[in-house]
């Protein structure tokens, strides 16, 4: 499952955002409460231009933004170790709580009908501007096309979906990765239930870090390979200052799990949802597509037929489930469902014989909005909280 965050913008003084996410009111003078200092109010007001959020989701840049920017094609926010994210000469790494992020900055940020911006790395990607429009697709997903979305895996995972085992020569199906809700068991190998991959419980609610999701467990091997279990979707937090106009999509799903190798091989548990955080003072998502669903888990193989990948959700249909790989030949499981629209992961099909057990679904996401805004007018998976 994805997280979808909305918070309202500024860590500011002379404006900013209450502890409860509400927007405070503008100071236009002195603070009384306040030592009466006017040099100390300017440098408020200057600091103020430089931080977003609210408490857990705020962070201050290195100084306040400018310029235009309009984002398309790839991006790499890089790790905590290495200078990619500042290296692309649009980013700095920021501090949330304890969490690093590359922050893309700039005075307004487009991303426009026909642009597709997809982002990869080991860090979450902020993206922060007193207005942003997108109207094209920012895409944090991972996919079965080989895409990892940032911070996907994240290293405080303990959602991850178990590995199957073999019993008989045949592989149990992997767990799907668990997060905003859980992914499903993996399905049976050689009708023995002690083969399965074992999803775990979703992660407590309010999400109140910024984080990827968890991947899925890879499937017994059997007598052949079994399949690799898919990364979670990643994380984005999109801040506006001012106005956030959404009419396109934001993506942040898991991807599917991988496809077994006969002989009878378990299939690959689907990832879980990623994290999305959006946050304005106005947020117009009239439109939008916003999922972080959870993918599809691996079919399993029989003795001469592997099984199929799990599909990877939908940007279109956001609302339902991706589909479970099918199983190979007559005696593999089919993957379960990955979860959408509140669902749980679907538990991978048993094997049917001398067979290997389908993957089980990812999980979902988590989709959280904050400071009296709501994606009003938009379809979004999981719901937003």
């Amino acid at each position: 499952m994805a997280w979808v965050v909305v918070v309202t913008a500024a860590c500011g003084f002379r404006s900013g955002v209450t502890s409860d996410g509400s927007i405070a009111p503008p100071r236009d003078g002195p603070d009384p409460q306040r030592d009466g200092d006017v040099g100390s109010d300017a440098r408020d007001a200057a600091n103020s231009a430089s931080c977003f959020g609210a408490p857990p989701f705020d962070f201050c840049l290195a100084a306040p933004p400018t310029g235009a920017l309009t984002l398309s094609g790839t991006f790499s926010t890089g790790a905590g170790t290495n200078t990619t994210c500042e290296s692309s000469g649009i980013g700095e790494k920021v501090t949330i709580g304890s969490v690093t992020a590359c922050a893309i900055r700039a005075q307004g940020i487009t991303v426009g009908p026909s642009s597709i911006f997809r982002v990869q790395g080991s860090i979450p990607l902020v993206i922060a501007a007193e207005d942003i429009t997108i109207a094209g697709t920012v895409v944090v997903a991972s996919d079965t096309e080989g895409h990892v979305g940032p911070d996907a895996n994240d290293a405080t995972c303990t959602t991850a979906g178990t590995q199957g085992s073999s019993n008989g020569g045949c592989g149990g199906g992997g767990a799907g990765g668990s997060f905003g809700t859980a992914g499903g068991n993996g399905g049976t190998g050689n009708s023995n239930a002690g083969t399965i991959g074992t999803a775990t419980l979703a992660v407590s609610q309010p999400v109140t870090v910024l984080r990827g999701g968890c991947a899925g467990g890879g499937g017994g091997d059997g007598s052949g390979t079994g399949g690799a279990g898919a990364p979670g979707g990643g994380a984005v937090y999109i801040i506006a200052r001012g106005t956030l106009t959404i009419s396109g999509v934001i993506d942040a799903s898991g991807s599917g799990g991988g496809l077994s190798a006969a002989a009878k091989a378990g299939g690959g548990g689907g990832g879980s949802g990623g994290m999305i955080v959006l946050a304005a003072a106005m947020l117009d998502a009239a439109g939008a597509r916003v999922v972080a669903n959870g993918g599809g888990g691996g079919g399993g193989a029989d003795m001469n037929s592997g099984g199929n990948t799990g599909s990877d959700p939908s940007e279109a249909t956001v609302t339902t489930g991706a589909g479970g790989g099918g199983g190979g030949g007559g005696a593999g499981g089919k993957g379960g469902t990955g979860a959408a629209a509140g669902s749980t992961g679907g538990q991978g099909t048993n094997a049917a014989g001398g067979g290997g057990g389908g993957g089980g679904g990812g999980g979902e996401g988590v989709v959280r909005v904050l400071g009296g805004q709501a994606l009003t007018g938009a379809a979004v998976s999981p719901s937003s909280t």
